[in-house]
């Protein structure tokens, strides 16, 4: 009975993406194709990615994008009576088939939304999950490869095709590319930049931004204004619980239609080189905001309390300058490895956070490293006092156009050594920039600052060489100040793709996923099939190869002995009851929270589906975009292991207002749940360490109430700053380099170990277990990445480490058994529960 019913809800579904296939396809055909061929495209780019040419007499009228996916599924569907699923195969072949080149790639996140759902379907097996994986890397590689062929010289007909899209198609041609941007990996950092460049060109050209930069739920404070620029406003506002500034982009109703155009092409700009940006001493961006001011659009970043870093030296007596400025050469150093010029790096644009690091802010003048010359010179902006020489007059240096440099950005920086030691602007006491200007391209510079050291001065007057080639580079300038500033917090000069999105702890997964216009992800109760999703091993802190292959194994076994009568009360009335395994992820903003599902679930691409208390699907979309209608009561499940039902505890963070008393409510409610399918059944609460405060007060407040049977695993994530500043200590305590790069993870957890006892000491109810999670970073001074041990007996914590603390904390044996079954990460986990 149970299977028949199983069977009829299975025919409802498969007829429902039948009908979802064919109402999409109806309203695509409604629309003309582009016409364009792949005769355009250069031929070694063809050969790259299977597209044939009517001179090589292959057929045209095969899918241009997702082939390798739409046969492997084809192939799956012959297998078995899903009469309604090959329907819609079919149908999405022949519409595939029937595109050009263009709209294919336009169209190509609908054949990929429409085709994994399909995929979800069908029961597949550990061997079918490896080849759809495959096949759905080789499609994005070669999507990517089709996309790298548009970015030639100009007169590239591909590429003009591309720019030229117009409206809708513009918008779905930007957002596939930031898309594949997203999903780069480190060692194409070449593709990237290009990639970059050609979605700032259409997105300049046709007035659109990618829809993933765009966030909801921001709340403005103020009425008016708390500061004001020649470009904007800045207001204040929250966002997801915490303060943020919002910058308006300042347009005067008189404004003519040329100027709003390039408004906004410079906010464009703006945003899209930001959002690429992910650097300690780089301002955040969190995204672009359009409901606050309608028919504007406005940036989002965190909001500064501490101000200017001028303004933060003249309150605490100018102390740490030299700390600062070491900070601000590695910001810069890291905008310019990124091929990113800044352009006005002045003491008013970098701001101090809350632990006192400077930011570098203000990317309206950034441009790209190799822009073209017409685009550069239109932004003459910035101020002449901290302007390199071949910027005010570029004819006397030889020079056709004005044109920043990374050389004239190290010019900057030198100006900014000077005004943060006096506190003034450089040649303070000339009140004309006409005057200035003159004195610079005589070569004189502004006067020594009493106070500034010999080592640091020499480095000043490097910096503003009369002659740009004569400057050194920003990465130059961080090693000298590094050997003079031994200890000093040295940073990675490039932070991995992963923790560029979320900010996040152990994984290379970005957080924006490919479904944000996801209309529809079904996914039933009691249905256990799984769709494996793009981008391998990158995703994952544990390596794919080995525990996944061999954990398939052992689910097979498990399900094997489920089946004899004898195990019928353990564990098949276990995933009777209980068809999924519940965890509430709390803890407060990029903490790693999204990171942690995605490493339990091993997801590679964040694929999942959100439904609501009542079981009502919601947009996947607005789990990422908006705060203010999340609930933590929303269900959260992620395609690569349905077995996890995941409560987010974003919108109700516990630094927030009555955040706890929220979080207390919803954990009370799920306890008294009769069902044990509908109980929790572990808390993650994910608690940053990158500050000097382990515990915040509103966390401590969590830890003084009971939460049953439910344990509490405390999640201990970016513990590489704590690796780093350990480091730093054992250098200045006389250890060699070597050495401390050795010791450095062991002291660093027991030194926060020490500093978190106190804080257990004044807990009612300490979590039951710990993990340590660090980012796999590369410092700058070599020190190998190494992931922080769980205990004094454990060689590393990786994901494996979280299952296996989670399964021992876990006191009650059916929900032992039944985490065991469900996860995929640790080998040891499933075996225990084998052998039983």
């Amino acid at each position: 009975m149970f299977s028949r019913a199983n069977g009829v809800l299975n025919d409802i579904g498969n007829n429902q993406i039948n009908q979802q296939v064919e109402k999409w396809i109806e309203m695509r055909l409604k629309r003309k194709s582009m016409g364009f061929n792949s005769e355009s495209i250069p031929s070694e780019s063809i050969h790259g990615v299977g597209i044939g040419t009517k001179d090589e007499g292959l057929p045209l009228d095969t899918p241009k994008v997702y082939k390798n996916l739409l046969s492997f599924l084809i192939d799956v569907s012959h297998r078995g009576s899903v009469s309604s699923l090959r329907r819609a195969l079919d149908k999405l072949s022949h519409f595939m088939s029937s595109r050009d080149l263009i709209s294919s790639l336009v169209e190509s996140r609908g054949y990929r939304l429409h085709l994994l759902q399909i995929s979800a379907e069908f029961k597949l097996n550990s061997s079918d999950d490896r080849h759809l994986h495959d096949a759905l890397r080789k499609d994005e590689e070669a999507i990517a490869g089709l996309l790298s062929s548009a970015i030639g010289s100009e007169g590239n007909k591909f590429k003009d095709a591309l720019l030229a899209l117009k409206d809708e198609d513009a918008q779905s041609c930007a957002d596939l590319i930031q898309d594949v941007i997203d999903k780069c990996s480190p060692e194409r950092d070449e593709f990237k930049y290009q990639a970059q460049r050609l979605l700032v060109k259409l997105c300049e050209a046709q007035d659109v931004l990618p829809s993933s930069l765009f966030i909801k739920g921001v709340i403005r404070q103020d009425t008016d204004a708390h500061f004001g620029g020649s470009f904007g406003d800045i207001y204040r506002a929250t966002y997801n619980g915490s303060e943020v500034a919002i910058k308006r982009i300042r347009v005067f109703q008189d404004t003519v239609a040329s100027e709003r155009r390039k408004i906004f092409k410079r906010l464009c700009r703006e945003a899209l080189l930001w959002r690429t940006l992910k650097h300690p001493f780089l301002l955040p961006f969190f995204g672009v905001d359009s409901d606050t001011f309608p028919g504007f659009f406005c940036l989002v970043s965190p909001w500064m309390a501490k101000g200017t870093i001028l303004r933060h030296l003249g309150e605490n007596g100018g102390q740490d300058i030299d700390l600062r400025l070491f900070e601000i050469a590695q910001g810069l150093a890291y905008l310019h490895s990124q091929h990113i010029i800044h352009g006005d790096l002045r003491g008013s644009n970098i701001l101090v956070d809350s632990d006192n690091h400077a930011c570098i802010a203000d990317f309206g003048l950034a441009v790209f490293s190799d822009v073209t010359l017409g685009t550069n010179s239109s932004q003459h902006g910035g101020s002449v006092r901290w302007m390199a020489p071949e910027l005010l007059d570029p004819g006397t240096f030889g020079l056709e156009h004005f044109r920043r440099t990374f050389a004239s950005d190290v010019y900057s920086f030198a100006c900014v050594c000077t005004e943060l030691y006096t506190g003034d602007p450089p040649f303070n006491n000339i009140p004309h920039g006409a005057a200035v200007l003159l004195k610079v391209m005589k070569g004189e510079r502004p006067a020594r600052p009493f106070r500034m050291g010999n080592w640091l001065w020499n480095i000043v007057e490097m910096c503003w060489n009369q002659e740009n080639a004569g400057r050194p580079s920003m990465s130059e300038v961080v090693k000298m100040m590094q050997s003079r500033c031994p200890g000093r917090q040295l940073v990675p000069l490039a932070i991995q793709p992963g923790e560029a999105v979320n900010g996040g702890s152990s994984l290379l997964i970005n957080e924006d996923t490919a479904m944000s216009d996801d209309p529809t992800l079904t996914r039933r109760s009691g249905e256990h099939s799984r769709a494996t999703v793009a981008n391998e091993s990158a995703g994952s802190v544990t390596s794919t190869a080995g525990p996944r292959q061999v954990s398939g194994g052992i689910m097979q076994a498990l399900r094997s002995r489920i089946a004899t009568p004898h195990r019928r009360e353990s564990q098949e009335v276990v995933a009777e009851q209980v068809p999924r395994f519940r965890v509430l992820v709390m803890g407060r903003m990029n903490a790693g929270k999204t990171t942690i599902m995605q490493a339990m679930t091993r997801s590679s691409d964040g694929l999942f589906v959100v439904h609501d208390q009542d079981g009502n699907q919601i947009n996947s979309g607005s789990i990422l975009q908006s705060s203010a209608g999340h609930s933590i009561g929303w269900e959260i499940t992620y395609l690569s292991n349905p077995g996890f039902v995941f409560h987010n505890s974003r919108g109700v963070e516990t630094g927030s207002r009555n955040g706890i008393e929220k979080l207390r409510d919803f954990i009370e409610r799920r306890l008294r749940r009769v069902p044990l399918n509908e109980k929790l059944h572990v808390i993650w609460y994910c608690l940053p360490t990158d500050t000097d405060r382990p515990l915040y007060r509103e966390e401590m407040a969590f830890f003084q109430q009971d939460t049953g049977d439910v344990p509490v695993i405390a999640v201990f994530t970016k513990f590489e700053a704590r690796v780093t500043k350990a480091f730093s200590q054992l250098r200045d305590n006389g250890m060699s380099v070597r050495e401390a790069r050795r010791h450095a993870p062991e002291k660093a957890r027991q030194d926060f170990e020490e500093l978190f006892s106190e804080r257990k000491l004044q807990m009612r109810y300490p979590p039951a277990a710990y993990v340590y999670l660090q980012s796999k970073l590369h410092y700058a001074f070599n020190c190998h990445s190494t992931h922080l041990p769980l205990d004094v007996n454990k060689p590393e914590t990786t994901c494996d480490e979280l299952s296996l603390v989670t399964h021992r904390a876990i006191q009650a044996e059916a929900v032992s058994r039944l985490f065991a079954m469900v996860q995929r990460n640790s080998v040891e986990v499933s075996m225990g529960t084998a052998l039983v």
